[in-house]
């Protein structure tokens, strides 16, 4: 079993342990919803991908697994240099090398303008994912850190249901104050490098 997993699990055995009546199969399914949203709000899962350019074609699939979704684009290079992000959602005819890449979807690519004859290479994205609520895939290594966050989601969801024995209207907003809190956290985190402070390099004076 691999750390996140065992963490993944411990989380759910917490929260087991605070929810009355509780079935397995219940907290499964809302801790699926819990990692999702916190992959897709704090940006913590991440990969590089390289897409090669087809003269001619303007959308890719980015070749992610089908249990995986694109929430959305980091930056963007071609051929080593940065290229705006952003996605025209209409139809267009202009032909050139790619200065601009957005996600169409959580799937797909789009570029513009539409490679034209002769260009090649590729359009290097970071972007950030999250997983699907429907598949029961393992949490990636990325969200090891944040068992605490993602036991405060687990929980604000289980005590929000209404009429079931562990249904706690009291408790659900204290634990959602303090899951957004901690997603919040997560992402100044990430941010700011996970230092403490910034630091800024001084120059020395000619």
């Amino acid at each position: 079993m691999t750390d996140p997993v065992y963490m993944f699990e411990a989380v759910k055995r917490a929260a087991v342990s605070r929810l009355t009546a509780i079935t397995n199969d219940v907290v499964d399914n809302e801790a699926r919803w819990v990692l999702a949203d916190f992959l897709k709000a704090t940006r913590v899962w991440k990969r590089n991908l390289s897409i090669t350019m087809v003269p001619g074609q303007t959308n890719y699939d980015i070749g992610i697994e089908d249990y995986e979704s694109a929430v959305g684009i980091e930056s963007a290079e071609y051929e080593g240099y940065p290229i705006r992000l952003g996605v025209f959602h209409t139809a267009y005819t202009t032909t050139g090398r790619p200065s601009m890449a957005g996600l169409d979807n959580d799937r797909v690519l789009r570029v513009y303008p539409t490679p034209a004859a002769g260009v090649t290479g590729a359009v290097s994205v970071l972007v950030w994912l999250s997983l699907l609520v429907g598949t029961d895939q393992p949490p990636p290594d990325a969200v090891r850190p944040y068992h605490d966050v993602l036991l405060d989601g687990l929980l604000m969801r289980c005590f929000s249901m209404p009429d079931r024995p562990w249904t706690n209207m009291r408790l659900a907003p204290t634990h959602a104050a303090a899951y957004e809190g901690g997603k919040s956290t997560v992402r100044r985190e990430l941010d700011s490098g996970r230092s403490h402070g910034a630091r800024f390099m001084q120059l020395p004076r000619s």
